[in-house]
């Protein structure tokens, strides 16, 4: 429960920001190979990871992971078999919004995020 709030902030602070007139204004790519946050007054928008195909080979079934604010974010396939009847593990989608300050990191399977930087604009 703890991980889907996470993942619910950035949509609150995104739609805060449009409601108090604010904007995006795009401010580069980054690939982010190792811990970084993101700047305050910016927001990252997390397109894609990009695994590491000989580190894949000892992952297991759980698949790929990142870590936000020092929680594992599992990527997984929605027919992987991972997913148990008691829900134990749930697919992460992308795109995934970030606010300033958050925390990311590749994980286990995961060479590179690739993250799109938006400067907010007020």
């Amino acid at each position: 429960m703890k991980s889907k709030l996470i993942l619910l902030l950035p949509l609150f602070i995104l739609i805060f920001c449009f409601e108090s007139n604010g904007q995006l204004q795009y401010n580069g790519v980054k690939l982010i190979s190792s811990s970084a946050s993101v700047p305050p007054g910016k927001v990252w928008k997390i397109e894609s990871i990009l695994c590491n195909q000989y580190e894949m080979v000892n992952v297991n079934i759980s698949g790929p992971r990142i870590l936000v604010n020092g929680n594992t974010i599992f990527f997984v396939d929605h027919s992987s078999p991972c997913l148990s009847s008691d829900n134990a593990f749930f697919p992460s989608m992308l795109p995934m919004w970030l606010p300033e300050n958050t925390t990311i990191a590749p994980s286990t399977g995961v060479t590179y995020i690739s993250v799109i930087e938006f400067n907010i604009v007020i």
